[in-house]
């Protein structure tokens, strides 16, 4: 365990690096503040459609996934963003944030991505098979997050900053940044995965002599295949919207 956080005096920083640190975290508070807001507008501005079309339905996995994404995670990133840069916390709050930090973000990736299944699902005519794919690539992924996660928060030191600088982290293992960036690239990989099949689904399906899977078995291939009786617009537009959720995401 990393232990107990460090508490810096303003005595520890040079003139020139504590002009550097201040002017770095006004800028971020700028950034994180401003991105609080957006997300609790667009909370505001889309709450009467939510009324509309969620409200009614039953509490199922879809239902409750929303909820998850759309105000647990929403308020825990909102919470990190604030906490994480309020000025001169003490060292007892800075030692939990630097366990509590990596959490958010991850899980409103996670969040997401099970919304993302469901819909992929779907586009797929819930067959089984795609399914129980599905569910172990999610898998996967979860467990990589949480492997990574749990090494990164052991190798991370929260630190106590005067005021007007927030908690800092300290790294004490030069492999931090791999466990960090582990968090990242299993979604990365997952997305991609996601990309793959939803750009199969957009394109026409191919006859059968040009099948590549058309020798297998039919009910092994059931849910991977790529062929379709007629074209939903309903699931082309998931494909579509999934397409753009990517694009959106690796940026």
């Amino acid at each position: 365990m990393p232990g107990p956080a460090l508490a810096h005096n303003a005595s520890e920083y040079s003139p020139a690096d504590a002009e550097q640190y201040v002017s770095l975290t006004l800028i971020q508070n700028y950034v994180v503040y401003a991105t609080s807001a957006l997300l609790v507008y667009e909370l505001i501005v889309t709450f009467d459609e939510e009324v509309e079309r969620v409200w009614s339905l039953k509490w199922r996995l879809p239902k409750l996934l929303f909820i998850l994404n759309r105000y647990i995670t929403r308020g825990l990133l909102i919470l990190q963003f604030i906490a994480g840069d309020y000025p001169g916390t003490s060292a007892r709050f800075c030692e939990i944030y630097g366990y509590w930090q990596v959490i958010p973000p991850r899980l409103a990736i996670l969040a997401a991505q099970a919304i993302m299944v469901i819909r992929l699902w779907a586009i797929y005519n819930n067959t089984r098979n795609m399914l129980y794919f599905l569910i172990l690539v999610y898998a996967l992924e979860v467990g990589a997050v949480i492997g990574c996660m749990t090494l990164a928060v052991e190798y991370t030191q929260g630190t106590s900053q005067p005021a007007p600088l927030g908690c800092g982290l300290d790294a004490l293992s030069p492999l931090l940044k791999s466990y960090a960036s582990g968090t990242w690239i299993a979604p990365v990989c997952f997305e991609l995965i996601v990309l793959a099949l939803t750009v199969v689904k957009l394109f026409p399906p191919l006859p059968p002599r040009f099948r590549f899977f058309g020798g297998m078995n039919v009910n092994v291939m059931k849910g991977l295949s790529i062929a379709t009786r007629m074209r939903n617009p309903t699931l082309d537009m998931l494909a579509r919207d999934s397409l753009i959720y990517f694009a959106l995401y690796v940026q």
